[in-house]
């Protein structure tokens, strides 16, 4: 499965001057700050610890529960309402979810907050049905327009986790030295940049994983593969079907 991302955020219009003696109903006594305001408290503050572990991958992540878990206390606290919306959109011949997600002031229903992220949706995926190909894009756009909304970093460390020591095994960046190192015939089936697809191989680790058909996952552990990117690679030269992974791998 192949994804594309993308974030828009709209900034909602210079908040309107609060009334006189309005308060928080998390905070009595106390004049409501401006939206923006408190938007910024639940960036600032929320943590959303990776909580899913990969086992074929050996490392953790977060999925769209674990980040609205982690919200929904901040959000409450700073009296704003989080919806997410998921619609179908067709690009350059190719269907897309696009997921929504709202942040609402519930003292002023004109400020709004929202950003939108993409995941393509495939056609067909062996072992997987219909149902469970949406909702696989779904949740994977849903993550990602989360991350973007609410300034989480997508990168393989949390926000909660810079500058500290950790246990978590993290998958490492491969390098051109490592892509060398590919059989002959799988570097010569992989057209481009070896460093742009070190990048798309990278970025899409995470949802190449949670697509991949629980028989092939089953039979490369079988055969012994235990380097994704060996994989990752296979599946670009298959055209990223899952089936004709086996002729490219070594």
């Amino acid at each position: 499965m192949s994804n594309t991302t993308n974030y828009q955020v709209t900034i909602p219009e210079e908040p309107k001057e609060e009334k006189s003696g309005k308060t928080s109903g998390k905070s009595s006594g106390k004049k409501v700050e401006p939206f923006l305001a408190r938007v910024r408290n639940v960036q600032r503050n929320l943590k959303a610890p990776k909580g899913q572990f990969n086992k074929f991958g050996n490392y953790k992540y977060r999925n769209a529960e674990d980040i609205l878990e982690s919200a929904k206390p901040l959000l409450d606290e700073n009296d704003i309402v989080l919806t997410i919306e998921d619609e179908l959109e067709e690009k350059a011949d190719r269907l897309f979810v696009k997921a929504t997600v709202f942040l609402l002031d519930i003292h002023d229903s004109t400020q709004m907050l929202t950003a939108h992220a993409y995941a393509q949706h495939p056609v067909s995926q062996k072992g997987m049905s219909d149902q469970m190909l949406t909702g696989s894009s779904s949740s994977y756009a849903r993550k990602y327009a989360l991350g973007g909304i609410l300034l989480l970093d997508s990168s393989e460390l949390d926000p909660d986790a810079q500058g500290q020591q950790t246990n978590e095994q993290k998958p490492a960046n491969v390098s051109l030295e490592k892509f060398n190192k590919l059989p002959k015939k799988l570097r010569e089936a992989i057209k481009g940049d070896p460093a742009k697809l070190i990048t798309y191989i990278n970025n899409s680790r995470e949802i190449w994983i949670e697509s991949m058909p629980k028989e092939i996952r089953v039979k490369l552990k079988e055969m012994g593969y235990n380097d994704f990117f060996v994989v990752a690679a296979a599946y670009v030269a298959a055209g990223e079907e899952w089936d004709g992974i086996w002729q490219w791998l070594p």
